[in-house]
């Protein structure tokens, strides 16, 4: 692949990995800066080793995965007092109409996703948001294996569980026929 092919290839999925960052996140200059990080990286790679990289997609994605996790990390360890009404990037996106139970249920499901592990957050947003699959997921955030991957997605929605009130019904366990 020559240099303006893979520059073409970066820009066509430059939301792609906008996405993945800002779901991390939570804040579009932080998930820009990401995005931006990652894409210097891969292509200073891209000088030194141009044959090392199959998938440029995937190396770029994993990339953004991998600095997002970090500085989410990095922002949680950070102690300061903030506006409340500062918290949430107040930009609009396109496409962004929902009705008024479907915005409910999303501010639940977030306040929800504050009390769990950055890493569980993006596992979650991969499986759903992204629609990987766990195999994918395993590779992307480097797990040892595809049941690594389950078993984090389990521990995952097993902790939102814990956190979810019980009156939302959140994640609540279905009955299978024949079981109690």
């Amino acid at each position: 692949m020559t240099k303006q092919d893979t520059r073409n290839e970066i820009e066509k999925n430059l939301n792609y990995f906008f996405q993945v960052a800002y779901d991390i996140l939570q804040d579009y200059n932080e998930a820009e800066n990401v995005v931006h990080d990652s894409v210097v990286r891969f292509l200073k790679i891209m000088e030194c080793q141009p044959k090392r990289i199959e998938n440029e997609k995937l190396y770029i994605a994993k990339t953004v995965y991998r600095c997002a996790i970090d500085a989410a990390k990095e922002k949680a360890s950070r102690i300061f007092i903030q506006d409340p009404n500062s918290i949430k990037d107040k930009r609009v996106f396109p496409n962004q109409t929902k009705s008024f139970e479907e915005k409910e249920s999303i501010k639940n499901l977030e306040e929800l996703l504050e009390h769990i592990s950055p890493t569980y957050k993006a596992l979650l947003h991969l499986r759903y948001s992204q629609k990987h699959s766990y195999s994918e997921i395993a590779e992307i955030m480097n797990l040892k294996s595809v049941n690594s991957a389950r078993q984090m997605h389990y521990r995952a929605i097993k902790r939102l569980r814990e956190i979810a009130p019980k009156r939302q019904g959140l994640f609540r366990k279905t009955k299978t026929l024949g079981k109690k």
